[in-house]
């Protein structure tokens, strides 16, 4: 009887622990992104100077700045040299804020040498873009869109989700064994 009683006290709580982090995944961009590897920059050594949105500025070792205007969907010949960095950010219509930072973590990539990120904030949804380099010189790109003003929401009904899906099947094998022990208790 004591192991039934365990089992119903944790098997909700296992579900809504797994329900927790099903929500942090989606609510961090991790169940709908992915690092995208964009075409590498000339020159070596290099440097991440600045974004906006999808566009980069490189800077190599000796000095000369490089840019990469849509670096998410250009495939080839997508680097410019520029001979200087406009006055960044600049805020797109609807926009309310930009921050250099990221709006909530990444799936980590490893070999990281240098990391950029900007989060740019409407009234309903955030958007986070984060370029990494890594130390063999490829640059990646992580953009996610993150619906923030859910987010509440969508963790009670995680959590409470996760809890009534493992507690259902467990009441049920709980009272399936029940019956089953009265009957054989009966029949004696």
């Amino acid at each position: 009887m004591k192991k039934r009683i365990a089992a119903l006290i944790l098997a909700p709580i296992i579900g809504a622990v797994l329900g927790y982090f099903l929500v942090y995944a989606l609510n961090n961009g991790w169940l709908k992104s992915r690092w995208q590897m964009i075409e590498k920059p000339p020159g070596t050594e290099l440097h991440l100077v600045a974004l906006s949105r999808d566009s980069l500025w490189v800077q190599s070792a000796t000095g000369i700045l490089y840019y990469n205007e849509n670096a998410s969907v250009c495939k080839s010949d997508c680097w410019v040299e520029v001979p200087e960095i406009p006055d960044l950010p600049v805020l797109a219509p609807g926009e309310t804020t930009v921050t250099s930072g990221a709006c909530a973590p990444a799936l980590p990539l490893s070999r990281i040498v240098d990391r950029l990120s900007e989060c740019r904030s409407t009234m309903w949804v955030d958007f986070d873009f984060t370029f990494a380099l890594r130390a063999d010189g490829s640059i990646y790109l992580w953009q996610a869109e993150l619906f923030k003003e859910w987010a509440f929401v969508l963790l009670v009904i995680g959590v409470c989700g996760g809890a009534m899906l493992l507690f259902t099947p467990a009441l049920a094998v709980v009272l399936v064994l029940g019956i089953r022990d009265w009957r054989s208790k009966r029949a004696k």
